[in-house]
Formats: structure tokens, sequence, C-alpha cells
């Protein structure tokens, strides 16, 4: 079993274990200058901005990306950036998140 261990990419299981620490966002408002691995839904949520650069520096409208216009996204739900990627900027309309 230890060689398992061998082959898992620790940054991948560094950034789901929130190595990195956490910050709580509620209400309303817009999030720039910041770099996240993820993003958990604490309360029902509505965001009117969710841009992720990937890991070859392409700014992707991940709102429409992932058909999550106008969408509330339940509490709990997790939203990760994706590999080498990072959420760069979110705006709540209303509801909050714990970004990672």
């Amino acid at each position: 079993m230890a060689d398992n261990f061998a082959y898992m990419n620790f940054n991948a299981l560094d950034n789901i274990a929130g190595s990195e620490g956490l910050k709580s966002y509620h209400g309303t408002g817009a999030v720039t200058g910041k770099e996240y691995n993820a993003l958990v839904i604490r309360e029902d949520t509505v965001f009117t901005v969710l841009t992720i650069v990937d890991k070859n520096g392409a700014t992707i409208n991940e709102l429409t990306a992932a058909g999550l216009s106008g969408i509330t996204l339940k509490q709990g739900e997790y939203i990760p950036a994706g590999l080498g990627a990072k959420i760069t900027a979110f705006t709540i309309s209303s509801g909050s998140v714990l970004a990672y």
C-alpha cells in the first residue's frame, strides 16, 4: 500500500486539504487580486462573476464554461479551480463561501 502513495500528486492533496488556509466571504461584493484553489459554498449562493485562470494563463468565465449563470449553488457544493488553475475573481450577489 505504501507504494500507492508514491504515485499520488501531493500538490493536489494539499489543495484539497486547504494547506494554504482559507478566507470566508459573505454578502455581496467583488473579490479580486486574490488566487484560490477552490470555493466551498457555505449557504445557497449566486455568483455574477466567477473567473479562473488556467495552467496556461487563459482566463475562463467559469459561469459560462460550466453552465452556472443564474444558478443558485447549494450549501456544501465544492467548486475547484482545476489542476494548475486558480480562481482569480468572483462576485457574490447572495450567499457566502469559504475560499481555499
